[in-house]
């Protein structure tokens, strides 16, 4: 007969959940609005002759609605149809894969790299 006597702690990960996932969520949507940005607008078609107002970089913005649970954000109100292109903005095609992928990553990111929370 042998004996093991295992001593499990917490690891800082599993502490303060909601705290950890504020952390992603907040990073999610600096992501998101900084993808967003006039630097990451698609080239106008050539042929266009609509002038930007930059008001889908100006207006993106996030705000966590529900602490460690639920975040809302959002631009203009055209920005869904920017985000599933026609033939008219055919040029923003991939942007919400990219936004999405930036603002998993974000959370991600967010949530591995939490340092906080009181005792």
């Amino acid at each position: 007969m042998f004996r093991i006597d295992i001593t499990i702690r917490e690891d800082d990960w599993l502490k303060h959940p909601a705290e950890r996932w504020n952390a992603g969520l907040e990073k999610a949507g600096i992501n998101f609005r900084q993808g967003l940005q006039r630097r990451h607008y698609p080239p106008a078609p050539a042929a266009s002759r609509y002038v930007r107002t930059y008001m889908t970089a100006d207006k993106a913005n996030f705000k966590i609605t529900e602490p460690g649970k639920v975040m809302e954000f959002g631009s203009v109100s055209y920005l869904q149809f920017l985000l599933v292109p026609t033939s008219t903005v055919a040029h923003w095609a991939g942007t919400k894969d990219k936004l999405v992928e930036l603002m998993q990553s974000g959370f991600k990111n967010g949530v591995a790299t939490y340092h906080g929370g009181g005792a």
